[in-house]
C-alpha cells in the first residue's frame, strides 16, 4: 500500500497546527483523552498494576506515551509512525525517552499494541483497497501482540459520510477478528463520539 498521500497529510498537518490535538486530526482534546482511555481498557489499570510494554502504530507527536506518563502507567513504549516529521516532532515532545520507529508495520513485539485513527482517512482509495490494508494491519497488530490489542475505527451509523473518510461496520469486524484473532473480545459502541473500538485479549 501506497501511503505518500496520507503520509504528506499529516506532515503538513503537525507542522501547521503543532502539537495539538487538530494536529493529527482530531476535533479537540478530549475526544482525543476519551479515545486513549477506550484503547488502554485492554491494558492493566494503573496506579499499582503490573509493568508491560505496549506498540502504538500512527503514535503522531506521542501524545498518547504523555498520557501514560499522567496516568503512572510503568510501560514500555514503542511508537510508530509513516511520516518523518511527525517522528521529529514525537522525539523532542516526549524528551526522547522512547523508541520511534518510522514504518506502516508494527516490527516489534510488546505485551499490548494500540491503534488510534489511523483506517479513518482513505483518501483517494476505495472502499475494497482500504479494507484490505485495514485487514492486513489487523493481522500484523494480532501477530506482533502477546496479550492483545485494540483499535478504532468511525462507525457506518451515521447520516452524513465524508467521501474521504472510511465508515466501517462493527459487526463485521467483531466477526472477524473473532473468527481469525480470538474469542475473547469486547465491542465499545457506547461512547459519545461517532465510532468504535474493539479491545481484543489473546
Amino acid at each position: 500500500m501506497n501511503l505518500t498521500e496520507i503520509e504528506k497529510h499529516y506532515s503538513e498537518s503537525i507542522k501547521k497546527y503543532g502539537t495539538v490535538s487538530k494536529g493529527v486530526g482530531w476535533n479537540n482534546e478530549e475526544g482525543q483523552i476519551l479515545r486513549f482511555q477506550k484503547l488502554l481498557s485492554i491494558c492493566p489499570p494503573p496506579p499499582h498494576q503490573e509493568s508491560f510494554s505496549i506498540n502504538e502504530l500512527g503514535c503522531g507527536y506521542g501524545a498518547l506515551y504523555r498520557f501514560l506518563q499522567e496516568k503512572k502507567y510503568r510501560v514500555d513504549y514503542v511508537g510508530y509512525d509513516i511520516s518523518e516529521e511527525m517522528l521529529h516532532i514525537a522525539k523532542e515532545y516526549t524528551n526522547n525517552e522512547v523508541s520511534l520507529i518510522c514504518s506502516d508495520r508494527i516490527t516489534q513485539e510488546a505485551d499490548y499494541s494500540i491503534t488510534s485513527g489511523i483506517f479513518n482517512a482513505k483518501f483517494s482509495y476505495d472502499d475494497k483497497i482500504w479494507l484490505e490494508y485495514i485487514l492486513e494491519i489487523l493481522h500484523n497488530m494480532n501477530e506482533m501482540s502477546r496479550k492483545g490489542f485494540s483499535f478504532n475505527m468511525l462507525t457506518n451509523f451515521v447520516d452524513y459520510k465524508n467521501p474521504n473518510l472510511y465508515y466501517a461496520d462493527p459487526n463485521y469486524f467483531f466477526d472477524y477478528v473473532r473468527k481469525n484473532f480470538s474469542k475473547n473480545l469486547i465491542l465499545l459502541h457506547d461512547y459519545d463520539l461517532w465510532e468504535w473500538t474493539i479491545l481484543v485479549r489473546k
